[in-house]
């Protein structure tokens, strides 16, 4: 039998995740982590890899001509798997055909758009139409992670300092809740055709 406490000795200890991370000053903290992460759950086994999902924080910005591409894939590909649910197939489509390419264009000009990124791709976008918030998607696949708070906390940032006091929005029935918990409550129901849309306000 071997001495008290010689078993815990030739155990390898864990990598002390920060201590290493001044080793890298040429890289941003937020790249290095999740590997220092995964590193860390081999010697533990108790961190979730679904962690290293949560670290990359997109950058909330001005879109630009160049990300009018972007910004369409990210409304079509949200209209049609998230609102699916609540929207015939015909309403999605004929909504689509407003979010092309050279439509995100010309909206590009009229009103205060945002945009989210991670790396390089495009995943949120919102816009700001005088005191009216339109068109705002996250990528399916990054939903319910914040992206969707962010983009409506800058545009009501903008909204303030251009001296707005009270913001709209047209919700589709999908994000209602979403803009409820944002403090918009509703004020009437709007439709086209079969198309309901919920009208809603909230004071700055």
């Amino acid at each position: 039998m071997g001495k008290e406490g010689e078993g815990d000795q030739r155990r390898k200890k864990p990598p002390d995740v920060l201590a290493r991370l001044p080793h890298h000053p040429a890289k941003r903290i937020h790249e290095l982590l999740p590997l220092e992460l995964e590193n860390l759950s081999r010697h533990t086994g108790n961190v979730n890899r679904e962690v290293r999902t949560d670290v990359s924080d997109p950058e909330i910005c001005s879109a630009t001509a160049a990300d009018a591409e972007g910004i369409s894939m990210v409304i079509l590909d949200s209209l049609r798997t998230s609102n699916a649910k609540d929207y015939t197939s015909n309403i999605i489509e004929r909504v689509a055909q407003n979010f092309s390419p050279m439509h995100i264009l010309a909206l590009l000009n009229k009103r205060d758009v945002v945009v989210a990124r991670l790396g390089r791709r495009i995943v949120g976008t919102a816009g700001l139409d005088g005191d009216v918030i339109r068109t705002v998607f996250v990528a399916p696949d990054v939903q319910n992670r914040g992206i969707g708070r962010r983009l409506m906390h800058e545009l009501e940032y903008r909204a303030r300092v251009k001296g707005i006091t009270t913001l709209s929005v047209p919700s589709t029935i999908t994000a209602e809740l979403f803009y409820a918990k944002m403090g918009f409550v509703t004020v009437r129901d709007s439709y086209h055709g079969a198309e309901r849309t919920i009208i809603m306000e909230r004071r700055l």
